[in-house]
């Protein structure tokens, strides 16, 4: 049986960065996102425990990692888009609901 993905606001901006460019720097990925490096660290650790992200040592570096989406994190990348068709199906251009 899946278990439920459990994303926080605060998760998606880096799902989204990563989503555009995989295999940043914790460094590089939290500030595209705008945010502290600590608050990216406890991201990044929800993401990797909830299956989406994995991290590999950077090979030039003794301390960095490269941060890369692994197979759920890059599926929900086509479900969110697929969820996002369906909810915007009824809604004119204008921004009024078409039923």
């Amino acid at each position: 049986m899946t278990r439920p993905l459990d994303l926080k606001t605060a998760q998606w901006p880096a799902l989204l960065i990563l989503w555009q460019e995989d295999g940043l720097t914790q460094t590089e990925l939290a500030t595209r996102c705008s945010i502290e490096h600590y608050t990216t660290t406890r991201i990044l650790n929800t993401l990797e425990t909830q299956g989406l992200i994995t991290r590999k040592p950077q090979p030039t570096s003794r301390r960095a990692y490269l941060i890369y989406l692994i197979d759920l994190g890059a599926s929900l990348k086509t479900m969110t888009c697929l969820w996002r068709l369906h909810c915007l199906a009824g809604v004119k251009t204008n921004g009024r609901c078409s039923n």
